[in-house]
């Protein structure tokens, strides 16, 4: 939309993981993948979500 002398107004809206999908998975947060030694096991126990939840997000821009 085109308002006078080329100033012009952009509404645009992102929309991330919009199925609100969850991953479960392992904490492999030391690298490696293995717990830390002195730790009981935790084989085959989910303890985090990989993916993070649905984000919406607009944005108003007014060029001049």
């Amino acid at each position: 939309m085109e308002t006078r002398r080329g100033q012009s107004p952009r509404f645009s809206w992102e929309t991330f993981n919009i199925t609100n999908s969850v991953r479960f998975g392992y904490d492999l947060s030391n690298g490696n993948g293995l717990p830390p030694l002195g730790t009981t096991g935790t084989c085959g126990e989910y303890n985090q979500t990989l993916t993070k939840p649905r984000v919406m997000q607009c944005a108003l821009r007014y060029g001049f």
